[in-house]
């Protein structure tokens, strides 16, 4: 690497994954001391504004720390996830399902039947007037029987 190597080539090439650890740090002391020049047009000073916030992030992440204090055995950590809506949902939904499971309960136990054949309740008007039709026939042959009987009476 090339001590006076343009920042603007070692940004290209870290966009590229290509630098190593001593580049990077350069490119980090670059964007925390540089100053943009003035004489760039607009969209490179805003690329160049865009650069250093990355770089300053990096920076204030590397200086976060987790606590040096190790835990207990048996203790919980510092940091709880919170499970209470998890919890609800779960609650909600299983009262959802209550209420469905018994309204079909509740609808089959109490509907009322169309009609009762041969001792059968039928719900459905098509199947109760399509079993009657089957009985239409059976009036034919009564009307022959009425009529020996008037004939028999007279």
């Amino acid at each position: 690497m090339k001590r006076t190597e343009n920042p603007d080539a070692l940004l290209a090439r870290w966009y590229a994954g290509e630098t190593t650890d001593a580049e990077e740090n350069r490119l980090r002391e670059h964007f925390a001391t540089a100053d943009r020049p003035a004489h760039e047009p607009p969209a490179a000073q805003d690329d160049r504004a865009i650069d250093a916030m990355l770089f300053a992030g990096f920076r204030a992440l590397s200086t976060e720390r987790m606590s040096d204090t190790p835990l207990q055995p048996g203790s919980r950590p510092a940091i709880r996830l919170n499970r209470r809506p998890v919890r609800l949902i779960l609650w909600k939904s299983a009262a959802v399902a209550a209420v469905v499971a018994l309204g079909i309960l509740l609808g089959l136990r109490f509907r009322t039947p169309y009609c009762y054949i041969n001792g059968e309740a039928i719900y459905d008007k098509e199947t109760a007037l399509a079993a009657t039709d089957c009985l239409k026939s059976l009036a034919v042959l009564e009307l022959p029987e009425r009529m020996l009987e008037q004939l028999l009476e007279n």
